[in-house]
């Protein structure tokens, strides 16, 4: 389990961007969800889960390369978040916002990292994942009709879902769960 460091420098990226400039590769994928949810889904729950061995050292994110090579400070946050006891970092979709798994462990680690952080950039934030517990609760609830599908966001993105929903685009999910 892991504990994480959410760390976004406050600059802009487009997502259009970012895959105009992605050159398509012939490289083999680390890791394919349709693959592995495929290979490794847990049958017996109502919403099938993938049940899979999670390592760090196996993130990958091909659009980290392209938005990296033109703005390095990508790869400083990385290097201070591995510098600060990081099991693994990556950059979140097309950027600019990082992420660090500090093991559960020494959440220490992460407060210092996190503070560390914070002086450099306005956008940090430590959180704690939703244990795969909750993520069914929220789902049983939506297929219930115990949340409702109302409301939208500052940017219209996750406009028609609950706050449970939108949380995951604020970067704030402790706004949204207990």
């Amino acid at each position: 389990a892991y504990v994480i460091v959410l760390a976004n420098p406050g600059i802009s990226v487009s997502t259009k961007w970012a895959y105009d400039t992605f050159a398509l590769t012939s490289e083999k994928n680390i890791f394919n969800l349709y693959s592995s949810q495929k290979e490794n889904q847990d049958s017996s729950a109502d919403v099938p889960f993938v049940v899979r061995p999670f390592s760090p050292e196996g993130l990958a994110n091909d659009l980290e390369r392209v938005t990296s090579e033109k703005f390095s400070v990508i790869n400083e946050i990385k290097e201070e978040m591995l510098a600060g006891g990081a099991a693994g970092t990556l950059m979140s979709g097309s950027g600019p916002t990082v992420f660090g798994l500090f093991p559960k462990e020494n959440p220490e680690q992460a407060k210092a990292c996190c503070r560390k952080l914070m002086h450099e950039y306005d956008q940090v934030y430590l959180v704690n994942p939703l244990t795969s517990y909750l993520i069914r609760q929220r789902i049983e609830w939506i297929l219930q009709g115990s949340l409702l599908w109302t409301g939208a966001s500052s940017s219209g993105k996750t406009q028609g879902f609950d706050p449970c929903i939108r949380g995951f685009e604020s970067l704030r999910p402790s706004q949204f769960w207990p």
